[in-house]
């Protein structure tokens, strides 16, 4: 069966063929669950589950083979040899060759392969999660993509050309099922770690249990991790509990899989809780094969029925057009959380009479492209990394002076979606260098009643940045001053494209009226909903564009162009900036009044 399936797949190449059966047997041997599930597939995308997990297995093994306190030379050397074979579409490695085919195959975004390696990084480093939130924050990043991923390939074997996002509505269904299925792997791993030196727990929630580090290290079961082992197993059910199924409407097998996948975590975690007894922890908590059998065989038998009743032929979607699969529906289910609406911005009218367009009042919000960081430093002799450091002391100035002059909401463009095509050591300043540099002024901010927001994807920022950007959030979450937006990894039409897949997702799920839709509806699903209009939207460096930098929130902004570097940016600046804007009139749409003039001083748009 696997020979046929091999040969429909287009796996001709006997180096390839032997990676998918090393795969397959690394997931029969160390996912025991996941091997059980895959095999209510149709055999084609058994063999590209196998590739997915057997991958993410040996680059495990590749970190914990080098120990918590190197820096894992075999993990980033398999990492940079995947690169290039992805470069070269080819590979002399059984395991990256069969990693490579599926990625080519089933045409998945390099973005969760992207987590999924800066994950392995992370861990192979021997970093401990502290707190409760660093540890969402890992499984947000990590596993959930590589869920979502496998769901998407579910999907998509049904036939369905769908795409999962974080977009699109169902994200609290997958957050809750990544992090049982995470939870649990690692309560069932207590005893393996141990041995390994390593802790996969919260630090926090040991203490909070009075669970000592030595006795999990050493794998003594004391009365303290008892508690804590049953207080984890219970909040794991919780999240079970919380993750509603695939809708059947879309295929019954998908259903029957998930529904035997999260049967057998609850099996596992029943199991976990009798092994407490013992004395000391197992290396690893596994099931038994009869229990195993007990669901998978009612369950197969009925995914077969599924499957016969409602075919799905590989061959078509392999032979679709990349444009076709590339056009996803979106998988409407439930939220788990009714959530607050935010407060929407204001909505001007797009005309005003004559008595009112005035003379503009002070702003409520300025955005700004920091622009000329690269220029400034090759005008300098450095190179460009200095000037996005220098970049960095110019927002701080700023803020400074948005605080003095009592400013509201201040926006600043710091990386868009489109910079990723910049060489790999400017990114990688831009994505974790400057971050940490914010940390350091979250201090000075967090006493001037700074609330810091951030807007723009997850996906394909390195774990470190996301985890500086949601502590920056969090930590600043209830100050009232100003509001300053980080944009980064932003694009404006991204942003919108997700607002509407958003918005699709609760239509289908008859949460809202498609036909009732307002602005200000709309407005609640993009990245910072409660983000006002944009009064003044400035480039620094000498550039006239905008640059895909907040669309649909600058439709009526004043634009300001100026030729200074934004390293050389300063509130002196800024405030000329919204003089400029202060002694223009405002018209949003309207006619143009015998009066109106532009100050002659400043590059400058709007409407």
């Amino acid at each position: 069966m696997r020979t046929r399936a091999y040969r429909r797949l287009g796996v001709t190449d006997p180096l390839v063929r032997h990676g998918f059966e090393i795969c397959r047997n690394a997931t029969r041997r160390t996912g025991e669950i996941e091997y059980a599930v895959i095999q209510l597939l149709p055999p084609a995308v058994r063999i590209a589950l196998w590739a997915m997990y057997g991958a993410a297995r040996t680059i495990d093994d590749l970190a914990d083979a080098d120990g918590p306190t190197d820096n894992s030379p075999g993990l980033e050397e398999w990492i940079q040899a995947f690169a290039a074979d992805f470069e070269r579409c080819t590979s002399d490695d059984p395991v990256r060759a069969a990693l490579l085919h599926t990625v080519q195959a089933w045409h998945l975004p390099l973005a969760w392969l992207s987590n999924m390696f800066e994950g392995q990084r992370d861990a192979a480093t021997g970093r401990e999660l502290a707190t409760w939130q660093q540890w969402y924050d890992y499984v947000e990043i990590v596993i959930t993509p590589f869920v979502m991923q496998v769901a998407s390939m579910l999907a998509q074997n049904a036939g369905l050309s769908v795409a999962l996002s974080y977009g699109d509505g169902t994200i609290d269904m997958w957050l809750n099922l990544a992090r049982a299925f995470h939870l649990t792997d690692t309560l069932a791993d207590l005893g393996e770690d141990g041995a390994r030196g390593r802790i996969r727990l919260p630090l926090e929630t040991m203490d909070q249990f009075g669970v000592r580090r030595d006795d999990l290290l050493n794998g003594h079961i004391s009365p303290a991790l008892c508690c804590l082992v049953r207080h984890l197993t219970d909040t794991a059910r919780q999240w079970l509990d919380a993750s509603p199924g695939l809708p059947r409407i879309l295929h019954p097998a998908l259903g029957i899989t998930l529904e035997c996948h999260i049967g057998l975590y609850r099996l596992l975690l029943d199991t976990i809780d009798m092994r407490l007894n013992a004395a000391r922890l197992p290396p690893r908590v596994t099931l038994r094969p009869r229990e195993v059998w007990k669901l998978l065989l009612p369950a197969r038998a009925q995914a077969t029925v599924a499957w016969a009743l409602f075919p799905f032929r590989l061959d078509l979607f392999l032979a679709a057009t990349p444009d076709d699969r590339d056009r996803p529906r979106t998988i409407g289910a439930p939220t788990l959380h009714s959530v607050d609406a935010p407060r929407s911005p204001q909505h001007r009218p797009n005309g005003l009479t004559s008595a009112q367009a005035r003379q503009a009042e002070f702003p409520t919000h300025v955005a700004i492209i920091l622009d000329g960081n690269g220029r400034w430093a090759i005008q300098r002799r450095l190179p460009r990394n200095e000037g996005h450091r220098a970049g960095m002391e110019a927002l701080k100035e700023v803020v400074e002076g948005a605080l003095e002059m009592g400013l509201r909401y201040l926006t600043v463009y710091v990386f868009s979606t489109e910079n990723w095509k910049r060489p790999t050591e400017e990114t990688g300043t831009l994505l974790h260098v400057i971050p940490r540099e914010l940390l350091h002024y979250v201090r000075i901010w967090q006493q001037q009643n700074v609330r810091i927001r951030w807007a723009g994807q997850r996906a394909g920022l390195p774990l470190d940045t996301i985890s500086a950007l949601t502590t920056m959030v969090t930590q600043t979450s209830h100050n009232t001053g100003l509001t300053l937006t980080l944009c980064l990894n932003y694009g404006g039409r991204a942003e919108i494209t997700t607002a509407a897949s958003r918005l699709a997702a609760d239509a289908l799920a008859g949460r809202i009226d498609p036909t009732t839709v307002t602005e200000p509806q709309f407005t609640n699903y993009l990245h910072v909903p409660e983000l006002p209009d944009v009064d003044i939207l400035l480039r620094t460096g000498a550039e006239q564009r905008t640059s895909n930098f907040l669309p649909w929130q600058a439709t009526y902004a004043e634009l300001i162009f100026i030729d200074t570097y934004w390293p050389d940016f300063t509130r002196h600046d800024l405030q000329r900036a919204i003089d400029c804007y202060r002694h223009r009139r405002r018209r949003f749409g309207a006619a143009e009044m015998a009066g109106d003039t532009v100050d002659p001083t400043t590059h400058s748009g709007g409407g």
